[in-house]
């Protein structure tokens, strides 16, 4: 072992001598992440693991699995008429998505990124439904909070309870 080597193997902290302010960083790290593991576990992993143990099962999805046959599922629904035809459809999907959806992608990302001529059209184009659903989303909050009760339904429903006044929930009074 060289002298380079050396200071390397020094330079790397062992269980041994790494600094408490290290191991409790990593022991917060730890604890902001159990949750999403938790849930990783429960949500993903677990019911990935459960359905693989009742594919092997005659199971009907109520009451305890009981009768176990193995792989039979499998052989079963590899040879189901349906299964297969549900299988070609999703191959023809793939297929024509990747003949003439993702080419056709290619070709209207580079009209929208080089200066060719209609770029700026197609730029709108293909922003237009993003500002749309964004400008309606705005004015139904507008509608329904309105100060106005004949216009605005929270302000509709507040005055149909005795003794309250229509809110201000968008603006300041100017009175």
């Amino acid at each position: 072992m060289n002298i380079a080597q050396a200071r390397r193997n020094d330079s790397l902290p062992s269980p041994r001598n790494r600094s408490p302010r290290r191991t409790r960083d990593y022991v917060t790290i730890a604890l902001f992440l159990l949750p999403a593991v938790i849930l990783f576990v429960l949500f993903l992993i677990y019911p990935i693991f459960r359905s693989a143990y009742y594919s092997l099962f005659n199971w009907n999805g109520m009451g305890p699995a009981t009768h176990f046959i193995g792989f039979n599922n499998f052989k079963t629904i590899l040879t189901d008429q349906v299964f297969q035809k549900a299988m070609e459809n999703c191959l023809i999907i793939v297929v024509f998505s990747l003949i003439i959806q993702l080419p056709l992608a290619l070709l209207l990302a580079i009209m929208v990124g080089r200066d060719l001529p209609g770029r700026v059209f197609f730029r709108s184009i293909f922003f237009m439904p993003y500002v749309i659903s964004e400008v309606i989303t705005g004015i139904i909050w507008i509608s329904m909070f309105s100060p106005d009760p004949e216009n605005g339904f929270i302000n509709a429903i507040l005055t149909l309870i005795p003794g309250v006044h229509p809110q201000l929930f968008l603006g300041i009074s100017t009175r």
